[in-house]
């Protein structure tokens, strides 16, 4: 059988920077590791939900069909947990989950402090190996440092870490310039290198941010009737910029 590739399209920069992700989430896919659990982590901005919006395509593209995929984040699970709880419903709750090929929970922060729903959600990570369901969660820092015992049950630390532990990284060096440049091309701007190097050097390594610069570079150049940005556009748009 073909082997499953993540379809590397828009915002490609983000799995470009990242291959050990992808290469653990098409492993996954691929049914080629005997880890059942994946934990991608790293701050705000670094591309978890794009490479999780990656992954969703290629598992429909892979065979599995749209129902064995359950996406969620943590704080919908939690509400929907508490829900279940006050109307006596915890066993409809777990069938969804259960029937599942592949969980996919987004920001595993949110569990911190919330001593049931860490239970609950440990109870499914053992029942999941069991029953053979793949489970990807995003998470906003690595398990492994964290030390707030108050903040997270140690046995679930465990679990989240007996599968592959995977750090993304946000955009860096040449990784942030494909990004600008494959941006500036989409949007027919022309970015010379001292604008484009000017841009890298002022923005932090976050996708979110630097497409927030980026969006507004575009809205400035869409009112100028087609003008280039130079330099001194850069200086009315972002003031405490260094030049």
């Amino acid at each position: 059988m073909k082997k499953i590739r993540l379809p590397i399209g828009n915002l490609s920069t983000v799995a470009i920077g990242n291959p050990h992700a992808v290469q653990a989430i098409e492993k996954l896919i691929n049914a080629l590791s005997k880890d059942n659990i994946l934990c991608i982590y790293g701050p705000c901005g670094v591309g978890k939900t794009h490479l999780i919006e990656l992954t969703k395509v290629a598992l429909l593209e892979s065979g599995v069909l749209e129902n064995e995929i359950v996406h969620i984040d943590a704080e919908e699970w939690v509400g929907r947990m508490v829900a279940a709880l006050k109307s006596n419903r915890m066993d409809e709750f777990k069938v969804e989950f259960d029937a599942a090929r592949y969980v996919i929970i987004e920001d595993v922060q949110y569990y911190f402090y919330k001593s049931r729903s860490q239970e609950e959600f440990l109870q499914f990570v053992k029942r999941a190996k069991r029953l053979n369901i793949n489970i990807i969660v995003t998470l906003s820092s690595n398990p492994l440092e964290q030390c707030d015992t108050a903040a997270i049950n140690e046995h679930l630390i465990s679990r989240l870490c007996s599968g592959i532990l995977i750090p993304l990284m946000g955009p860096v060096g040449d990784i942030k310039k494909k990004f600008i440049v494959g941006y500036a091309k989409e949007k027919s701007l022309r970015l010379n290198e001292l604008i484009l190097n000017c841009i890298c050097c002022n923005t932090n390594d976050n996708y979110f941010e630097l497409l927030g610069v980026l969006n507004t570079i575009d809205f400035y150049h869409s009112i100028g009737n087609g003008v280039d940005i130079t330099i001194s556009d850069l200086r009315v748009l972002f003031p405490n910029w260094c030049f």
